[in-house]
């Protein structure tokens, strides 16, 4: 028996907008060279395609307010997938879009960091507070286990499952994944554990949906 399985989606086209922690020998396996663009590039760039898909390398990111600036940039018709790390976990954000009601990346950069930095044994509140001071004040990342060309590849085929998922196309109709679902994977025991992200008390992203009605699952 054949299946045809068909995708809800329609992207004009797949961009990998990079910071340059991810070598471009390691993309070149899952994009093509046209698809990849700088950060710096994209952000100065005053025209942005509408209706495409955005997979946004923010590995080494220093300051939390830069995911909100990427967010922003983009047109309300296109969806993101932020590739984050924090301590020694790799993130695959949930597929966000500003034309749905739907916490956003800033939300689970704020979810992770509480649910990593927090030594629940030993009942020490979490240090993600001083953690986000420390990167916004200093410009340090927070500290996070060394990463290897091999982790790299490896999170690569993570996320191609992801962009299967989105086109219909190979493996997914078996072993596609939720992508309205967060993913943080271990780089030390490769453990995957899924997260259904909460709106964050310090992101204004629910207050904005009472200012701009309209949104598409509302």
């Amino acid at each position: 028996m054949l299946l045809k399985v068909e995708s809800d989606f329609d992207f004009k086209k797949i961009y990998h907008i990079t910071n340059g922690f991810i070598k471009e020998d390691v993309l070149l396996k899952l994009f093509p060279l046209d698809q990849i663009i700088n950060i710096d590039i994209f952000l100065e760039s005053e025209k942005i395609e509408d209706n495409a898909l955005y997979i946004v390398d923010m590995m080494e990111v220093r300051d939390p307010l830069q995911i909100s600036v990427v967010q922003e940039k983009m047109s309300k018709d296109s969806t993101v997938i932020f590739l984050l790390m924090v301590g020694d976990n790799f993130v695959i954000s949930q597929a966000y879009s500003r034309s749905n009601l739907t916490p956003c990346v800033l939300c689970l950069y704020d979810y992770v960091m509480d649910k990593i930095f927090t030594d629940r044994k030993n009942k020490i509140r979490s240090m993600s507070e001083v953690i986000n001071y420390i990167n916004e004040n200093f410009g340090m990342k927070a500290p996070g286990a060394p990463v290897s060309e091999l982790d790299l590849f490896y999170l690569m085929r993570e996320l191609e499952q992801y962009l299967l998922t989105f086109s219909g196309n190979g493996r997914s109709a078996f072993t596609g994944c939720d992508i309205s679902m967060s993913k943080i994977i271990n780089i030390n025991t490769l453990e995957k554990t899924l997260l259904c992200i909460p709106f964050s008390p310090k992101c204004d992203c629910l207050h904005q949906y009472h200012q701009h009605k309209g949104y598409r699952n509302a």
